[in-house]
């Protein structure tokens, strides 16, 4: 996949509408999302936004080998990135309906999945045991919206790919493309 931008409309749904909204589009979660989901510090949209995505591989960002989570966000932060809210998963999930087919269908493999579009939002929680991330994937012609969990130790292959929020529908300038 080339590095692609994708304009994401983002709205207000409660946080108990969430899966049932997804389910209603043909999306599946696994259940490390439904506690991603569930915690606390999970912010819901409150009102209408739009956002740009840009979506890169590690090769796109500059890395020549596989890189942790910690070197990405900073690279991402040096390249004027923002890391995406944990809730960005869900509207980016719903805007790209139409995704290349993982060469790979095996679920919770513990490795980065091929085809995946990663979002490495900043960590609801410290702990292992909770999902760190989500990521966006489709295996044979089901649409997944998964979280998984990962240490800071974790090596993503340098295919990879993730998605990083460029700029706030707010931030677009009359007339100009985004």
């Amino acid at each position: 996949m080339k590095r692609q931008s994708v304009r994401v409309e983002l709205f207000p749904l409660k946080k108990e509408e969430i899966p049932a909204y997804l389910d209603d589009k043909g999306v599946l979660v696994n259940d490390y999302f439904k506690i991603y989901l569930a915690h606390s510090a999970y912010q819901v949209v409150e009102e209408q936004q739009e956002c740009l995505v840009e979506i890169v591989s590690l090769a796109d960002m500059g890395f020549d080998r596989e890189a942790t989570a910690p070197q990405i966000e900073e690279r991402a932060v040096e390249m004027g990135y923002q890391l995406p809210p944990a809730h960005l998963g869900v509207y980016l999930r719903l805007a790209l309906l139409e995704q290349e087919v993982s060469q790979d269908a095996i679920l919770s493999q513990g490795k980065s999945p091929d085809g995946a579009i990663c979002l490495l939002s900043p960590q609801l929680e410290e702990e292992f045991t909770f999902p760190r991330s989500v990521y966006l994937r489709k295996v044979d012609q089901d649409l997944w919206l998964r979280a998984a969990r990962f240490d800071d130790e974790y090596a993503f292959p340098l295919t990879t790919l993730f998605a990083f929020v460029t700029k706030n529908a707010n931030e677009f300038v009359e007339g100009s493309e985004p």
